[in-house]
């Protein structure tokens, strides 16, 4: 039994010691439940903005459509008046007798809207032929 004593004394595993090492891991284990805790809160947190952030997109895609044909209505209005502007114009022109120069504004114009539209529709059949080739390479892959 001596000898039992004589381990431990040789260890060093004194009842103090024996004591700050329980105090160290209970430190431990209530620093672990409150990091739990936080988690939680947290997790918790990440659902209610969630759970709002899909309120409010489901909310913008409803009103989505008014808002387009809104812009559109707008885009019509300027277009349309910006037609009004050029008519008017053309009209003054052949009114005080310079049809040379309404011709030459109706040919450069008709240019620049051909170009212009010409643009956009090129424009346009890329993103097409980009997204299609993506797709390609997808069902290739398959």
């Amino acid at each position: 039994m001596a000898a039992n004593n004589n381990n431990n004394n040789n260890n060093g595993l004194t009842p103090e010691i024996m004591k700050s090492f329980i105090d160290v891991q209970k430190k431990k284990m209530d620093n672990e439940s409150k990091e739990l805790n936080i988690k939680d809160r947290e997790i918790s947190s990440n659902e209610k903005i969630a759970l709002k952030t899909i309120e409010l997109q489901a909310s913008l895609l409803k009103d989505r459509p008014r808002e387009m044909r809104k812009n559109l209505t707008r885009l019509g209005w300027v277009v349309g008046g910006f037609l009004i502007l050029v008519f008017a114009f053309l009209g003054w022109l052949l009114y005080s007798g310079n049809e040379r120069f309404a011709n030459m504004v109706i040919d450069k114009g008709s240019y620049l809207i051909v170009a212009i539209g010409s643009y956009i529709v090129g424009k346009k059949n890329g993103k097409n032929q980009h997204h299609k080739s993506a797709d390609s390479d997808i069902e290739q892959l398959d």
